[in-house]
């Protein structure tokens, strides 16, 4: 394995949002400072070592993966969707690891906020490095109306997709 991040692949089953620590869309509610390394996305990281301080963003779509790293001095990450917890990532560890990845259950198909809580030591950190948010290609094509008779292909790297849509 190589030094730096790796891109997540692009999946030919879903359309991908990425959100780097940098993102626009990402919120930070507490005392956040920015760092750089080139094991992270982008090279870019945020990272705070105050209790209960937080990282969200709002997607469309059904899931999401977290990209983090693991170190020494690392704390727990609690996540919420829609204001529900959902599981408790253990980012400490006994050495550095870069490019580590929890993946979210699938929710229904809609618009999801989600939170990443610093939770554990007041004398460990959070970081926040990459989040990439998910929608399968059958959803994103559902938010379109369509009158009439169209039909539409698509051509993925990894084959073809084709459906046909007839409505009246």
């Amino acid at each position: 394995m190589g030094l730096g991040f790796q891109s997540p692949a692009i999946s030919s089953s879903s359309v991908q949002n990425i959100f780097d620590d940098r993102s626009p869309a990402v919120r930070y509610v507490g005392t956040f400072s920015q760092g750089s390394n080139i094991n992270f996305y982008d090279s870019t990281y945020s990272v705070t070592s105050t209790i209960n301080d937080y990282v969200f963003f709002t997607f469309e779509g059904t899931h999401f993966t977290y990209f983090y790293s693991s170190a020494p001095d690392q704390n727990e990450v609690l996540v919420y969707v829609d204001g529900s917890y959902i599981d408790t990532i253990n980012t400490n560890s006994s050495g550095y690891l870069f490019n580590r990845r929890w993946v979210s259950p699938r929710f229904s198909y809609g618009v999801h906020n989600v939170q990443f809580v610093n939770s554990g030591s007041a004398s460990n950190y959070m970081i926040f490095d990459a989040v990439v948010a998910h929608r399968s290609l059958y959803d994103y094509f559902q938010t379109y109306s369509y009158k009439g008779f169209e039909f539409w292909v698509i051509f993925l790297s990894v084959g073809l997709f084709r459906r046909w849509v007839c409505r009246a």
